[in-house]
């Protein structure tokens, strides 16, 4: 916690998504930050566990949509930088245990009900390769792609001491013009933080 704090004095976001906080009512308060709300979901699992820091004087409405227990994630509709069209900003968390098809049902599902022709819409997602070209990461970027969405993130996230790295950790939109996005060598644990800038 200490070392997010410290991104937060040195990147300071409208808002952050994190995942696997491993997160229990009871230690919630330790994880209020100066300036921020922070938005959680508790999880029956050992692992997991998702939540959203908003910056103060942000006006969002929040919705957790996935009725799935192996799926953990927050949507809020936000007001960011003082635009009057709202951007939806999602958090998820996908246990590794789920099979990939039903976490693309699950997800394809939700997306196709949003008025995606007004909304940014950013997805923070997770426990995903997506540098393993299996078909079952082929067939998820396609329905992505068909929805209207594109990766902002192409660079490894994950880094572990004799292991390949890895791409855990994306970013999509369905608003095409130019983004300024990428990730953070800042060492906050063994994945590095990604970003997009509107």
């Amino acid at each position: 916690m200490d070392k997010l704090k410290i991104f937060h004095t040195y990147y300071p976001p409208l808002h952050t998504e994190v995942t696997e906080t491993k997160l229990k009512t009871n230690n919630s308060v330790s994880l209020n930050m100066l300036g921020y709300r922070f938005i959680y979901k508790n999880s029956h699992a050992n692992s997991g566990r998702v939540g959203i820091y908003v910056k103060q004087g942000i006006f969002f409405l929040l919705k957790m949509i996935i009725n799935n227990p192996l799926v953990e994630d927050i949507w809020i509709d936000a007001k960011l930088n003082g635009s009057n069209s709202s951007t939806v900003v999602t958090v998820i968390y996908f246990h590794p245990h789920l099979s990939h098809q039903t976490f693309q049902d699950e997800l394809e599902s939700q997306l196709e009900n949003l008025d995606l022709s007004s909304k940014k819409v950013f997805i923070i997602d997770f426990n995903i390769n997506l540098f393993q070209k299996s078909q079952s990461v082929v067939n998820y970027l396609r329905s992505l792609t068909t929805l209207g969405f594109v990766s902002l993130i192409d660079c490894p996230t994950h880094f572990m001491l004799n292991l390949t790295p890895s791409l855990l950790d994306h970013i999509y939109t369905n608003q095409h013009k130019k983004i300024h996005c990428g990730t953070i060598a800042f060492p906050i644990s063994d994945h590095h933080p990604t970003y997009a800038l509107l």
